[in-house]
Formats: C-alpha cells, structure tokens, sequence
C-alpha cells in the first residue's frame, strides 16, 4: 500500500527524449475488452483508447496475447481531469488478471494525487514492493510517456525516457518468468486501506476519461492465438467487415425481406470484434432496416455481438496451450547486466513446436446433463411450493420452428438509410415477419403503460443483452438472449423475487419471463437507476448479513430449480446436509466437466481427494441453509441514486452463509464490509481456514468456462488443503 512504500522523485524532463519506441516493438494493433466494453473505446485507426468511468463504472482492456520476458511496452498517457480520488487508473502486465498466483508488474495512478506514481512487481501473487514516485508534472495536464521493460535478470520503470526504477534479480529470490498481457484500467479503488491508498470517490467532475496512445508491445515474443473458425476478427481488422455489413444494408429492402437483412448483416458482423464500437454498430445497419427501431420484438432478430471476444465471453472462446521456444531476452531498454553493452537475440534450442487446443464455451455433455436433470427434478411440482411466482406466466406463443434464427444486436447507430421514410405497411409488414412483441404487449397492459417513449440499449454482459424501455409509466429493465430458452431467466427471477421478498437489501423485482416469437427468451424487470459509486461497504456487509440472516430453508441445501453460473449449469438439487451439496454439486461437478473438456485427470483426483477429507475444516462451526446471491462480485454489486447498495444478476441457492464469499478475490469487499457483515451475522470457528475452500469453486468454474490460465489457482488451493489435512 502507498503508506508503506519508499517515496522517490522524478527529475524533471529534458526537453528532447530518445529512445521513447524502444527496439523490438511494433505499435498495439488489437485489444479485448474484459468488463463494460461501452466504457472502453479503440480507434484503431490512431491506435488511441479511451477508458470512461461514470455511473457505469469503468472498464479494462487487455492485449490479446501474453508476451515473454525479454520485451518492452510502452504508452503514451493522459491522466482524467478534475478531482478523481478514489480512483486507481493503470498500465501494467499480468500473467492473468485476478488469479492467486498471477506475475504482474505496473504503473499505478493514486487518483488523490496527480504528481505521483505508484510501481510495483509481483511474483506468483505476492507484492508488496511499492514505490510512490513524485512527478514534476500533472498526469492530467497532458500526455507522458510510460514504459515497463523487462528481462531475466532486470526490471525498468521509465518515464518521458528517464530511468525512475531498476530492480535486479538476487539469487535465490522470487522473480517474474510468466508470460503476461498488457492491461489497462479505471476502477474505484476507495475500499483499499480505508481510502487511504487512492483517497474517497465522489464524481463531482464524472465522467472520467484516462486517455492511452502510441501503446508499443513487444515484437516477436508474444504467444499469439492460433487461427481457428470460431475466432471473431480482431478490432484493427474491422474495416473490410464493417463494409460487408454496410453492403448487406444496403442491398437488402426492409419491407420486402427483414429476415435476410437481419441474417445477413448477423454473418457479416460476426467477423468484428465487440469491443469496437464503430466496427460493431456498422453491422447493426441491416438489423435497423428490419425494424430495430420500430419493433423491439426483433430485440431476437439479430445477434452481432454475442460472438465477441475471449475478454467478454459469448458463445466460443479460443484458448491456447502450447509448449514454448527457448527464447533469451531481447536487450531493449539496456536492461541486462548493469554495464554490458551485449544485445541479446532470440535463441531457439529446440523445435519451434506449439500443441493448440480449443475449448468451446457450451459443452455438449455438460448442456445434456443439465438438460437432463432439469427434467427429471419434476421442476413444475417444486414451482408450485416457491411463493409468490405468479410473476413467472407461461411463454408467450411462438411462431413456426421454421422460422429463421436471427440473433439479437446489442448496439444501434441511425441506419445509413434513416432517410428513407417506411410506410405503415411496410411496418406491418415486418411485424407479421417477426410475431408479436412479448416485451411490448406486456409493458402497454400489465406494466400500465400507454406508450414507450424510448427503448436504449445498456450492454448486458457477455451472455445476454439488455435495453431500457422508457414508458408514461415509468422505465423497465429488460434482457433477451436469442437462443437460450426462458428456464435460464426463469432461475433468475425466481433469484431475485427470493431476495426481494426479504426486504433486506435492494435487488431489481422481476415482472416476466417469456419466450420470443423468433426463439430465445426475455426478461422484464424493475429499472433502478445507478448512482456514481459502489455505494458505502459498510451498508453492503449488513445488509447482505440481513438477507442471509432473513432468508432460511426448510427445504435443505439447493434451490427450487437448477440455474447457471457465468454459462456453467448449477446443479440445486435439494440435499439434507451442506457438505454433501457443497462436494457433490459445487466441486465435483465443476472437476468432472473439467475433465470432460480438458481430459484433466490431475486436477480432478486431487480434487475428489479433497472431497474425500474436507470434513474436519467444517468442526465446531453451525450450517444453516441461508439464500445466497451466488455470484457476488464486483460486477454485479452497485448502488441507487440514494448510496444504498443493489445487487443483480444472481446465481441464486441456499447454502452455507460463507459460500457467499467465494468470489472475493473480485469483488473487492474491504475490512468494513466484513465487520458490519459478522455484526449481523458473527463469524463461526474456522471461517479463516475454509475460506479458500468456497474461492475454489468458482475457481474451478473459471477454468471451465476461460480456459487452463486458471488451473493453477485452483491446483495451488488443493494442494495447500491436501497439506494441511494430510490427505
């Protein structure tokens, strides 16, 4: 943290910087968005990115390779303006973002302070190396120069040219060998030491904008991705599709044929990258002339995101393990032995020899399992117990299965012929192509609304998509997902309506599912209006103690239907005792597709070992089946208008309190979050020594769903129960 680091001035620049694009790099072509990709946006034409962060909060960024040791990065970046405490925005590398054994090594920005910087390095998790470095400049007033170099023997930190750092490799002590991606970010750092790191957020002076250009990477030291059918196009190769799509538009009429505009804009799109705002809202220009303005029915008539990239997981993500070359480092910021003037080359002793394996996200026998044990769990009958689900009526009337399958845009820009007015008919027309509108039929009569004012699209995630209805009524929340039947809402709703009903804390209230006329399903729900922060983590502990504390089953552990978590089912099988839940339907279902998908033996029989002897880390401590959110990071955590927090997008069960923790390691929650939270609800013997047990689930999920960089999280957590229950 900033109050133990060794503060260090920067001296003050020389006019003229040499050296600033360092030998062996090329210019950052292609990115992937990890989190809120309306936040992040690439003009790959002029390499420049533009980080927001405002009431939706901020976004990272990311390279879409990992680089060896022996490279450089480098970036030229502008700070926000105005009063930006709390705040934390960043250039670093890490070998994976929030894993427990991560390499990492950054430039920080401390937002209560402009004329520092903070760097640090990390080696397989461990920390604690800051310096806070005094600048003789405001980082908000214009652009500097920010570069990492690092090899097998140094590390360099450099500033508008000027060495500000070295650290050197001592024998015997930890180092960072890993490949790494480049990163980058905007985040609320408030919780950290009491806002004593970053200060308080307040947004007086939101929306932020931390500005990155001239972004260098290293040159032939990447492990790059190898080609694939499932692989979407990259954002700086968007232009020739942004044309296909623009040309799909164009040649196709609206009245005469939606559908096949609709599909033939989806196919030329499916080509962008996601994460380019301009790229991926040329595509929407075919969808627009189905009617995507007029008839939010076709909310399911055409899909051009939902294939995206590995940073915003959709339908396939591409993950790659390869064996490596021997490649020595590359001298490029005279990093290397202190006086040597030797340039080292890359080396290869063996063969240059990479072993690709693909991973696709909805795995056939995992979806037929959960298929299968949705059906034999007489799902209706156990419906018919859960209170007050009324909100839950029956799918809206499909049209024939012959109908085309379009898929849904997520983002819309005015068509490129918006000139041309539509008649009536021809309206009616593309609404007797799509069928009625479920979402609209229901927000004009059982919503009370008369008319809908406005319908924006607001994101929605890597799964599904959302928009905000604007009525006379008031505004709904609404999400659709074009190929996923409404069961999976159906488990959100019955999540949310739960943890509505015990008046804790605040969660959207769901209204409806249904099915889509063009196949899919949708999900309408209150709209609450965010506010700027978080919100305060004192009232988030407490009142997620309270639900917990409110919310208990007679039922056992489970829930009344099986749901998913991220795209991974989760098995809710009601059971009598939580440790036979917890091993049966959290860890060993996660280990068997695990090895399903990765034909991992290793992980999972150290995994059923652990199964086997976990008992004694449950001794002295009382279980009782309370309703969980599930899927509690910082993602799905935010605050009202009023500072009083709101949690969404739920993985819903009722299981033992502490599981609730499990995703802690992003979620972020400070020393006041716990200490309000075990006020309501007072820690149980052990808490401390069972805590990873419950990271480890969604470890393993994470494994799952982005592929083998998280195995070694989830090993490093068996091991260390393996050794510490002797097993």
């Amino acid at each position: 943290m900033a109050s133990e680091s060794e503060c260090v001035a920067v001296a003050e620049p020389p006019h003229v910087h040499l050296h600033l694009h360092p030998d062996g790099t090329e210019p950052l072509a292609h990115i992937a968005v990890d989190y809120c990709p309306e936040a992040c946006h690439h003009a790959s034409e002029d390499g420049e990115i533009h980080v927001t962060y405002d009431d939706r909060g901020g976004a990272r960024w990311r390279s879409r390779c990992r680089f060896l040791p022996g490279g450089a990065i480098a970036a030229t970046i502008r700070a926000p303006a105005g009063d930006t405490a709390g705040l934390n925005y960043n250039l670093y590398l890490s070998s994976l973002e929030g894993s427990r054994d991560m390499d990492e090594i950054d430039f920080e920005f401390l937002g209560h302070d402009k004329c520092a910087v903070q760097t640090n390095f990390h080696v397989a998790g461990g920390g604690g190396r800051e310096q806070i470095h005094v600048l003789p400049f405001d980082s908000s007033d214009g652009f500097h120069h920010y570069a990492i170099a690092w090899g097998a023997d140094a590390i360099e930190w450099r500033i508008d040219g000027e060495l500000i750092r070295r650290e050197e490799r001592v024998a015997g002590e930890p180092w960072p060998e890993k490949p790494m991606f480049l990163y980058a970010s905007v985040w609320d750092a408030s919780h950290i030491n009491d806002g004593k790191w970053t200060g308080t957020y307040h947004g007086r002076d939101a929306p932020y904008i931390c500005s990155y250009k001239d972004i260098r990477v290293p040159l032939a030291l990447s492990l790059e991705d190898e080609e694939d059918p499932y692989k979407c196009a990259c954002v700086g190769d968007a232009s020739a599709t942004t044309a296909a799509a623009a040309d799909a538009a164009e040649e196709l009429d609206a009245g005469d044929a939606p559908a096949a505009a609709a599909a033939a804009a989806a196919d030329a799109a499916e080509q962008v990258d996601a994460g380019d705002s301009p790229a991926a809202t040329a595509a929407t220009d075919a969808a627009e002339q189905v009617g995507a303005g007029d008839v939010p029915a076709s909310a399911a008539a055409a899909d051009v995101v939902e294939e995206v990239d590995a940073g915003a997981v959709a339908d396939y993500i591409v993950l790659a393990h390869r064996s490596l070359p021997d490649l020595r480092p590359v001298n490029l910021y005279g990093i290397g032995p202190r006086d040597s003037d030797q340039s080292w080359a890359p080396s290869q002793k063996g063969p240059n020899r990479r072993e690709t394996g693909t991973m696709k996200l909805h795995h056939p026998v995992a979806s037929q399992q959960h298929r299968g044990a949705r059906r034999t769990r007489c799902a209706e009958s156990e419906r018919d117990e859960m209170p007050n689900v009324a909100l839950l009526s029956a799918a809206s009337p499909s049209t024939s299965s012959a109908a085309p399958r379009l898929r849904h845009v997520a983002r819309r820009r005015p068509s490129r012929r918006s000139a041309c007015p539509r008649s009536a008919a021809s309206k009616l027309s593309i609404m007797a192509a799509l069928g009625e509108d479920p979402i609209r039929e229901w927000i004009l009569t059982e919503g009370k609304a008369t008319k809908i004012t406005g319908v924006s699209s607001i994101g929605g995630g890597c799964i599904n998509s959302a928009q905000c209805y604007k009525t006379d009524a008031g505004s709904f929340f609404v999400k659709t997902n074009g190929r996923i039947g409404p069961s999976m809402f159906e488990g959100e709703a019955l999540g949310l309506k739960a943890m509505y009903d015990t008046n804790s804390i605040r969660v959207p209230l769901p209204y409806k599912v249904g099915s889509l006329p063009t196949g899919g399903s949708f999900i309408i729900m209150e709209f609450i209006e965010f506010g700027r922060s978080r919100g305060d983590q004192s009232a988030l502990g407490r009142k997620l103690a309270e639900m917990h504390k409110a919310a208990k089953s007679d039922k056992g552990y489970g829930f009344y239907v099986d749901n998913t978590i991220g795209s991974t089912p989760q098995i809710n099988t009601w059971t009598a005792d939580w440790i036979e839940f917890y091993s049966k339907h959290r860890l060993g279902f996660q280990l068997e597709l695990i090895t399903q998908r990765f034909g991992d033996s290793a992980i999972y029989d150290k995994g059923q070992r652990l199964i086997e002897n976990m008992h004694p880390l449950f001794e002295g401590a009382a279980m009782e089946p309370c309703l969980l959110h599930g899927d509690l990071w910082s993602g799905n955590i935010s605050s009202d208008t009023n500072g009083e927090p709101v949690i969404l997008d739920p993985a819903c069960y009722y299981g033992h309190n502490e599981a609730e923790f499990g995703m802690s390691w992003c979620a972020g929650f400070g020393g006041e979050f716990y200490s309000s939270y075990f006020e309501v609800m007072p820690k149980q013997p052990g808490f401390e020594k069972r805590r990873d047990l419950y990271l480890l689930y969604h470890y393993l999920n994470h494994y799952n769903l982005f592929g083998t960089g998280y195995r070694s999280s989830a090993m490093s957590i068996i091991d260390d129960y393996l050794r510490m229950l002797k097993a």
